[in-house]
């Protein structure tokens, strides 16, 4: 009631830009108030309404063209590679070497985009992090302050963090395995499987992370500070990476999930602290560190370092784990 006023102890302006106050204000115009702050609410919920009816109409007729076309695709004709694809085989074959790093890069590119669980975790994932940094982006938009705070630093971290998983989440689902028989039958290395879902990850997560956002922080809080920030991100993301692909030594999305050999259940608290570190911790430190560019390098090169000593003790050889119920690589079959 304090922010509606406009006066008292827990006047909080964001508020007033969340969409649940707009339609709360729309809700009492259609009672019947004459608070000229509702009947400002309702204005914009009414706004908002009409903007998203639109963009609904616009875009379902595209949605619908697509749908049929992918229809008529899907049906045994050959579809011509679109500018997307084209831009995206250009960049693995500029990132990775070796054609059976490319195959596996690609492969789970293209699965990403076609399977629709794939896309559900990708989609889950940004929507997280979106509602995650809501409240930050909105209290962020109407004051700035004076130099960037640990919440606002944490935009970057937490972002990263719910996208990164998302991706280690859907290599970790199977595929159309109609489309993953090459794989049974020459199986890439580990080491080159895993290389190429890092390249991905940095590719399509890191790289657009610390672009955006540290722009944004070149924006209000100028360039040295965007610069620091962009180091620490990218530092602390390559840490994250190595976290994430532990272990890590099969091709993605070809293999049956298993979840027996999953270990959510024990390791649940040891999640929950990290994730707090990472989105609360890491940022503190790095406000704490800004002070002192040297201390910001520093601690960069170290989270470098120790993600270096987790990639190399993490990509020592391991048994892949698959479908038990799968016949390995190259093994002959017998019939009755």
């Amino acid at each position: 009631m304090d922010t509606l006023r406009g006066t008292g102890r827990h006047v909080r302006p964001w508020l007033l830009e969340t969409p649940p106050l707009w339609f709360l204000g729309l809700y009492e115009r259609i009672i019947g108030t004459s608070d000229h702050a509702l009947l400002d609410l309702s204005r914009r919920a009414a706004l908002a309404l009409l903007v998203t009816a639109a963009a609904t109409l616009v875009s379902f007729p595209a949605a619908y063209w697509r749908a049929m076309r992918s229809a008529v695709e899907d049906s045994g004709a050959v579809a011509r590679p679109g500018a997307m694809t084209r831009v995206a085989d250009a960049l693995i074959r500029a990132i990775v070497r070796r054609q059976d790093g490319r195959g596996v890069a690609q492969f789970f590119l293209a699965t990403l985009g076609r399977v629709e669980r794939h896309r559900f975790v990708m989609a889950t994932a940004a929507g997280l992090a979106a509602v995650w940094g809501l409240s930050t982006w909105i209290s962020l938009a109407s004051m700035r302050p004076a130099a960037p705070s640990a919440a606002v630093l944490a935009l970057s971290f937490s972002t990263m963090l719910f996208l990164l998983v998302g991706l280690r989440v859907a290599a970790s689902l199977p595929g159309d395995r109609r489309a993953s028989w090459l794989f049974d039958l020459a199986h890439p290395p580990a080491r080159r499987s895993r290389a190429a879902v890092e390249w991905l990850m940095i590719l399509l997560v890191i790289g657009p992370v610390a672009v955006i956002l540290g722009s944004v922080v070149a924006m209000l809080w100028g360039v040295a500070i965007a610069v620091e920030h962009t180091l620490v991100v990218i530092a602390m993301g390559l840490l994250l990476i190595q976290v994430l692909l532990w272990r890590y030594a099969d091709t993605p999305c070809a293999r049956a999930w298993s979840p027996s050999g999953e270990s959510f259940g024990r390791w649940w608290l040891a999640y929950v602290l990290g994730f707090v570190v990472f989105t609360s911790g890491v940022p503190r430190i790095e406000r704490w560190l800004f002070d002192t560019p040297h201390g910001v390098v520093g601690f960069a090169a170290a989270a470098v370092v120790v993600a270096l000593g987790l990639r190399w003790l993490g990509s020592r050889p391991v048994e892949a784990v698959g479908d038990a119920e799968e016949p390995a690589p190259g093994e002959l079959l017998s019939l009755n």
